[in-house]
């Protein structure tokens, strides 16, 4: 285990109940396209938080979700998420 130092009023401005890190909150306020990638092996972004984001998302939204291992850096991945991003946008642009 890593030992944890974060002063208490860092620790709330992220995690505390009024802080700008409810994500799923905030992409509501969106109306812009939103395209949410998340990878198996993210700790960050589980796939059932993927899923409630993209739903929350208050414009058109999509996920990908890369079932391969993928860390929330996508390292090895690079061309991948290129790829997924240039196509949505691509996608996005044209519809």
């Amino acid at each position: 285990a890593y030992p944890f130092f974060q002063y208490a009023d860092a620790f709330l401005s992220y995690w505390g109940p009024d802080a700008k890190s409810v994500h799923t909150e905030e992409v509501t306020k969106l109306s812009i396209p939103v395209l949410a990638i998340a990878g198996s092996a993210d700790w960050l972004v589980p796939f059932k938080f993927l899923e409630q984001f993209t739903n929350a998302a208050g414009g058109p939204s999509e996920y990908r979700f890369y079932d391969d291992g993928a860390p929330h850096s996508f390292v090895g991945r690079e061309d991948r998420t290129t790829s997924d991003v240039l196509d949505w946008v691509e996608q996005e642009v044209i519809d």
